[in-house]
């Protein structure tokens, strides 16, 4: 019996320091986005131009101006898609 309470007190302790941890580690993660979202304006974006953050609402981003990737980035898209498309197998029939 008292090894029997020895592995629930073992598994208590052991639950309780991964929780502790886990809680500790989501106020770190949320302390460093907010932290970074105050800074992000310091940072350029990958074209080296802008505040490098990201819309913060849909409706920004439905007015934004297509960039000159953007042509680029669609055509990579479609053939990496009709390539996936064509080198997978049809379907059993």
């Amino acid at each position: 019996m008292a090894r029997i309470l020895d592995g629930l007190r073992l598994m208590v302790v052991g639950m309780g320091m991964v929780f502790a941890f886990l809680t500790i580690m989501m106020f770190w993660i949320d302390l460093s986005a907010r932290l970074a979202s105050r800074f992000a304006h310091l940072v350029p974006d990958a074209n080296g131009t802008g505040n490098g953050r990201a819309p913060a609402t849909p409706a920004e981003a439905d007015t934004a101006e297509p960039g000159e990737g953007d042509a680029a980035r669609l055509a990579a898209v479609t053939a990496a898609v009709q390539h996936h498309r064509r080198s997978r197998p049809g379907p059993a029939a």
